[in-house]
């Protein structure tokens, strides 16, 4: 299958559209059969789990937070998991934690997905009989994983003064994740909200030292890019995912590209829709700033995608992937010294506000981006980055533009205060 669809990026609705291709088996469809019933007797991993919809949605989410680059597939799921149980309120919390304890006794026979699509499957078949088979699970002594930080209150505001203005100021997260999926299944819509309910704020505000944070021996000491030898002082460091472009697997027919990648051991279709006027941005960028893309997401699918964006390498100087990132709990933080640059010079624009975790003085945050065709954040973000060029210190600029730190040291402790106390 030929995946070199060329489209100029500048005339979106005069751009030739990607050819229908036919939709690839959903995984799911063939995962392992529970051990605890189901409609048939069929043999462990002849048929597909009896609670297919689940499922789907259940890897679509998981999917989803992969995609934005915050986590491993084992915290994409977990967290997938936390936003299910958060839509069944009769169910008690132990139950969530059975259903990943047998999780992870199936990862040792298979892969992350069909672990958990296959543990979610065993419960729903019968919650009764798997609560009495599978019994207590057991909790490491003070074991806090990213899900602690969940809360069921609104993802706070991201204080941009560029967010679009063609977006619905009624615009929540549910919405988002629709737009994005066209095609799911209807399921509970409290189970959509959970998605948008981690503060990102919250998390940054315990943070541990960057010492303590998993790595690849990347640091300021020890760089990952080589010196700047473009004509431009200030270094511009660029997200992928939902800043540039939106990336899913099911088919659309407006896609800007098209092609098959390799992760988890799976192959996929991947679908590609750019943001209005990413070329434009990256053709302006790459006149004033050293421009660094920085994706939390794997090598194999970015820098795919990447050689479409870019493909004579004249608009990014160089491509930072998922092995540069250091993590915190699963999750994946951009710790702008691996760029071994004066971070006086340095901005990130991302839409993950919590990748600023380190540096939250030289991050830009920007609008998430789906779908929206009247979207102009990349237009709305130029004249800031005029004023950082003739700044002595960028720093000063985004903090009075932004207050990143400010907003983490509001952020809400109570809620964390109360999942401590609970496992205590």
């Amino acid at each position: 299958m030929s995946t070199d669809f060329t489209l100029d990026l500048g005339r979106q609705k005069n751009a030739a559209r990607a050819p229908t291709l036919p939709p690839r088996p959903n995984p799911l469809t063939r995962v392992p059969r529970s051990a605890y019933g189901g409609p048939s007797t069929a043999h462990a991993g002849s048929g597909p789990v009896a609670h297919e919809a689940e499922a789907r949605a259940l890897r679509r989410k998981a999917e989803t937070l992969l995609r934005a680059g915050g986590a491993t597939p084992e915290s994409s799921f977990s967290l997938a998991l936390d936003s299910f149980f958060a839509g069944r309120k009769n169910a008690p919390e132990s139950d969530k934690a059975l259903v990943k304890a047998y999780a992870a006794e199936l990862q040792r026979t298979t892969s992350v997905d069909v672990a958990y699509c296959s543990a979610l499957d065993a419960y729903l078949n019968d919650a009764r009989a798997f609560r009495a088979l599978r019994g207590a699970p057991s909790t490491p002594v003070g074991a806090i994983d990213a899900s602690r930080l969940m809360t069921r209150a609104e993802r706070p505001n991201m204080n941009s003064p560029m967010a679009s203005r063609h977006r619905s100021a009624q615009a929540d997260s549910a919405d988002l994740q629709q737009a994005a999926q066209p095609d799911v299944e209807e399921v509970d819509d409290e189970d959509d909200e959970s998605a948008g309910d981690f503060d990102p704020y919250l998390f940054m505000k315990h943070l541990p030292p960057k010492s303590a944070a998993c790595r690849e021996g990347w640091d300021a000491q020890h760089p990952r890019l080589p010196p700047n030898s473009t004509r431009n002082p200030f270094t511009l460091v660029l997200d992928l995912d939902e800043t540039l472009v939106h990336s899913q697997m099911e088919p659309r027919q407006d896609a800007d590209f098209v092609f098959d990648v390799q992760l988890c051991g799976i192959t996929s279709t991947v679908y590609v829709k750019a943001r209005p006027r990413m070329a434009e941005f990256l053709d302006y960028a790459a006149e004033r700033f050293e421009v660094v893309i920085f994706t939390a997401s794997h090598r194999a699918y970015a820098e795919t995608l990447l050689n479409k964006l870019d493909p004579r390498r004249t608009r990014i100087q160089h491509r930072l992937y998922r092995d540069a990132c250091a993590t915190v709990d699963g999750l994946y933080l951009k710790d702008l010294d691996v760029l071994g640059r004066d971070l006086s010079k340095v901005a990130i624009v991302d839409n993950t506000p919590y990748v600023f975790g380190f540096q939250p003085d030289n991050a830009i945050p920007i609008e998430s981006w789906y779908d929206d065709p009247h979207d102009r954040e990349l237009d709305d973000i130029r004249g800031l980055l005029d004023r950082l060029r003739t700044a002595a210190d960028v720093r000063p600029v985004l903090v009075e533009a932004f207050g990143m730190r400010k907003q983490i040291e509001n952020a809400d402790d109570s809620m964390l205060q109360e999942g401590w106390a609970a496992m205590s």
